[in-house]
């Protein structure tokens, strides 16, 4: 759990600063998208600044072009009749045709000017439009970003949930551990004398377990997956049938039967030779304390587990040894 947490936390960081990251390429792309749109309303403005020229040239030259055909629908004998009028009309038909042309040739510019903006307009449509969809796919990988690291937050939260639950437990079980040690030494000490006959240790290895079940956890100190620390494991926990029968694995008498914590009924027996073992998680009990038990004897049925030691000397050793 401790390196799931780790790698976790390693992905959480590095997607935030993804997501910082993130955040200056969006600003950039809006940045360009901005620029794009005031250079297209620019060329739109300058477009717009030529139309209005052009229609006001276009005006004028309509003018003209009216007072020239009212001039020169007066017809032809106006203009053999009137020597000197014909002068002038000479000279203002030549004006009326320099102002034709230069007119023709201002409109002809704007023409030109027109085509070549109308061709930077279609660019910049279309360079809006990618600065446009820049925006959204970034704006799109921001949002997937953000829901990550939602996501991952949520994750930590549970795992650090997780971690103090883990850690609540982990105390209560060494501080269980200890109270059931302190039990079994004090047990220890008030039977100084010891039990009459043949010592237990000469059958170590020979005994018969004390219920039927797999072991589930073995004998040993075991390392917390959170914190590393490590908590004593002073017997074995079998998976057992409810009900079955649990039994002392030589003879012995009762020094302690009761419920003892939160493992449920409990009973320890001292045998000859200074050897105490110990019957936890029973479902009932079906001895007392002061009890003199035969080989084999019933001390209680059991629930689904089992949890089972053996001390000597009030050293806690590993069940299998003494175990066949």
């Amino acid at each position: 759990m401790a390196t799931q947490a780790g790698d976790l936390i390693g992905r959480h960081a590095e997607n935030r600063a993804r997501s910082r990251l993130q955040v200056a390429r969006l600003q950039e792309a809006e940045a360009a998208l901005r620029e794009s749109v005031a250079i297209r309303d620019a060329s739109l403005a300058r477009v717009a600044e030529l139309e209005g020229a052009l229609a006001e040239r276009l005006a004028l030259l309509r003018r003209r072009l009216l007072s020239m055909d009212r001039f020169a629908g007066q017809g032809y004998l106006r203009l053999f009749l009137d020597v000197d009028r014909t002068a002038n009309l000479l000279d203002a038909i030549r004006q009326l045709r320099f102002l034709a042309r230069r007119d023709a040739h201002a409109v002809a510019g704007y023409r030109e000017a027109r085509a070549v903006l109308e061709a930077e307009q279609g660019e910049l449509r279309a360079r809006v439009a990618e600065a446009e969809r820049w925006v959204a796919a970034e704006l799109e990988r921001r949002q997937e970003l953000e829901r990550l690291v939602a996501e991952q937050k949520r994750l930590l939260a549970g795992l650090e949930e997780r971690r103090t639950r883990l850690a609540r437990s982990a105390g209560e079980l060494g501080q269980r551990e200890q109270r059931l040690s302190r039990l079994v030494e004090l047990l220890h000490d008030e039977s100084a004398a010891g039990l009459e006959g043949v010592p237990v240790d000469e059958f170590q290895g020979a005994l018969d377990w004390p219920a039927l079940g797999a072991v589930t956890t073995e004998f040993g100190p075991r390392t917390d997956p959170v914190y590393g620390t490590t908590l004593p494991h002073n017997g074995v926990e079998m998976a057992t049938r409810r009900e079955a029968p649990v039994a002392t694995v030589y003879p012995g008498r009762v020094l302690f039967a009761a419920p003892f914590q939160d493992l449920g009924f409990t009973v320890v027996v001292e045998h000859p030779g200074r050897v105490l073992t110990l019957y936890a998680g029973l479902a009932r009990l079906e001895v007392e304390e002061g009890d003199v038990l035969a080989f084999r004897s019933v001390v209680g049925r059991a629930s689904e587990r089992l949890y089972f030691e053996v001390r000597r000397e009030k050293r806690a050793e590993d069940p299998r040894a003494w175990l066949r």
